[in-house]
This record gives C-alpha cells, structure tokens and sequence, in this order.
C-alpha cells in the first residue's frame, strides 16, 4: 500500500476500503491490477439484497445465476456513469449469458428497489454503442418507457461520463465535484446530502494522506 508493508500499510489499506466500493492492487507476477471490492453500493435502499458468498465456496459462490449479483453489476456500472467502457463491454456479455429466469428476477427487482430507469438506460447505451440484439429480451420485461425524464438523465450522464459530448465547461465540473450539481440519481433519490458531504470529505482528506 503505497509502497509501505506491515501494519501500518495494513491499517491505511482498511481505512481507505472504508471510503471506496473497490481498490486496485497489482498482481507482480502477471502485472495486471485485481480490483478489490469491499462494499457493494453507497445508501442502498431498503430491500436491497447483497449478493451473498457462501462460507464453502467450494460448493457455492457469487456467479450470473445469482440476480441480486447480476442487479449489482449492472448498478455498480450505472453509478459510474460507465466511465469505463470494458464495463459495458462487460454489460453486452452478462446480457447475452444470463438465464432468462435470472433476467426476469433482476427487472422485477430493479422496477422494485427505484432502478429501473438506471438499468433501462443502460440497456439502451450497449444498445447504441455494442450491440441491440443483446438488449432486445432485457428490454421486452421492462415497464419504464424508453422516453422516461429519468431514463434521459441517465444517458445524458453516461455520455458525459464516456466523453461523448466534449467536455464540460469548468463551472459545471466544479459543481459536480462539490456535489451541487449532481446526476439522476439510481435509485428514487440522493443520499442525505450531509452525509454525502461527509463521504467527500473523507475523500478529500484520504488523497492527501
């Protein structure tokens, strides 16, 4: 951690898993980062399962056949806007691989949680960028109109995410980064917004330590 080991490096690694969903570390043998996930989603609502890891994961473990995993990784993208684009790469598989029981799971819950905007939107961006074949049957189990206010917002912030549209002007980013302009939110509403001040704060602080 920060070229640092022992338990200092130990500590610091626990604080700062505290305050972000995943940390990379790079593996020294292959050379590529493993991403770390120590929590799943900030302020889930109520009736938000995480996907559970069996204590024998020999005989069971997280997989696509689990929807309340599948659900998050469609949201853990979605909050990001899709910043990354391997990630709707990643999107295009996991549509395509699901079972469609596992699929109808996922959009009724979805619509259940306040999210259905989210995936929707989402759906339509591989849809546009990847592939429309793969969004189609996802699509067809929705009930949230593809000309939603909320679905529009969601696009509009994956294609400012993914710099589709340029960048934003300087007052804008600085509105963003303080948390007075904020994008449609995933689930029905924003996070309380001190507490929100606070999880930035701890950012803040933790870039500089």
């Amino acid at each position: 951690m920060g070229g640092r080991t022992g338990a200092f490096a130990h500590r610091r690694a626990r604080w700062v898993l505290r305050h972000h969903r995943e940390i990379g570390v790079i593996d020294p043998a292959m050379q590529v980062q493993i991403e770390l996930h120590s929590r799943l989603l900030d302020y889930p609502p109520q009736g938000w399962r995480d996907p559970v890891i069996a204590a024998d994961s020999s005989t069971s473990a997280v997989s696509l056949a689990d929807p309340d995993y599948v659900l998050y990784l469609i949201l853990h993208g979605a909050m990001s806007g899709w910043k990354r684009l391997k990630w709707l790469c990643d999107l295009v598989i996991i549509a395509k691989k699901v079972s469609p029981e596992v699929r109808s799971v996922a959009t009724q819950r979805s619509r259940a949680l306040g999210c259905e905007p989210a995936l929707v939107a989402s759906l339509l961006a591989i849809a546009d960028l990847w592939d429309a074949d793969a969004s189609e049957p996802w699509l067809a189990q929705t009930q949230t109109a593809l000309d939603d206010p909320l679905v529009h917002g969601h696009l509009a912030a994956i294609t400012r995410c993914l710099g589709l549209a340029g960048q934003p002007p300087f007052a804008e980013r600085a509105m963003r980064h303080a948390g007075v302009l904020r994008d449609t939110p995933i689930f029905d509403s924003h996070p309380a917004p001190m507490r929100a001040l606070g999880d930035r704060a701890a950012l803040w602080l933790l870039a500089r330590v």
